[in-house]
């Protein structure tokens, strides 16, 4: 019954935890939580959501709307510039 649901998020919340414990335990100096906090901000979680974007399914309309359509109004409405 909770299967799905712990696989999901017991890794998410351990993780938490063992870098919770290492720096309660002085393994990580303040040098070293910058640098981690910086990498995990600037390039992981960026990194994460483009793979999760790039590999998406998404269906070949939206609301009976093209998705190249909806791009290119996106696109000509955030950069006017662009046309």
């Amino acid at each position: 019954m909770f299967g799905p649901v712990v696989d999901v998020i017991f890794p998410i919340f351990g993780l938490l935890m063992v870098g919770y414990i290492t720096v309660m335990l002085g393994w990580f100096d303040q040098t070293a939580i910058r640098g981690l906090t910086r990498f995990v901000f600037d390039f992981a979680v960026p990194m994460l959501l483009l793979r999760t974007i790039s590999t998406a399914k998404l269906p070949e309309e939206f609301h009976g709307i093209s998705w190249a359509h909806i791009i290119w109004v996106h696109c000509l409405y955030y950069f006017p510039d662009f046309s």
